[in-house]
């Protein structure tokens, strides 16, 4: 079994000369949450408590303890860490692509263009709009690229089509 949590603890008490007992969880939990997210703090001490329960029946006591449990909440409060996540792109992000690029358009601008603003306006995510080179299934490259002539662009629409679709060729 995986122990490297109960070794850590102990590791901490003997360094700290505390005997090895549950209600020294608190402090590991307040060290833990300088050094990683608090959320895997929590997973980490249930870890070392399913560890310590063999010698110690009461250990999940000390853990569910009013100090352990709200020490536990401030230490998520102060230094946890928000999602990150990337900005959605907005009207002006396409238009400023549609500005920026070169003229005349090339077959691979007008494609880009088409891609973008299709992904845009249906909701799509990237995934969506490429084929990952494990579906290709051993299909020439040249027969996914669109044709030129599937597409078109105007002041109020585009278009783009593909005569084929890639799940339907790797049957």
């Amino acid at each position: 079994a995986y122990k490297s949590h109960l070794n850590s603890y102990l590791d901490f008490c003997l360094l700290h000369h505390f005997d090895i007992n549950p209600r020294h969880i608190i402090f590991l939990c307040h060290l833990y949450s300088h050094h990683i997210e608090p959320h895997s703090v929590v997973s980490y001490l249930m870890g070392i408590i399913h560890n310590l329960e063999p010698p110690f029946p009461h250990a999940h006591l000390s853990h569910n303890s009013c100090l352990v449990t709200r020490t536990l909440q401030g230490c998520l409060h102060r230094l946890s860490m928000p999602t990150t996540q990337k900005s959605a792109l907005t009207h002006d992000h396409l238009l400023q692509a549609v500005l920026q690029t070169p003229t005349p358009l090339s077959h691979d601008n007008l494609l880009f263009l088409a891609q973008l603003h299709t992904g845009f306006f249906a909701l799509l995510c990237l995934g969506e709009l490429v084929i990952s080179e494990q579906l290709l299934c051993g299909i020439p490259l040249w027969f996914l690229i669109a044709p030129l002539y599937s597409v078109a662009a105007a002041s109020s629409c585009h278009f783009l089509s593909h005569p084929f679709h890639y799940r339907s060729l790797c049957m």
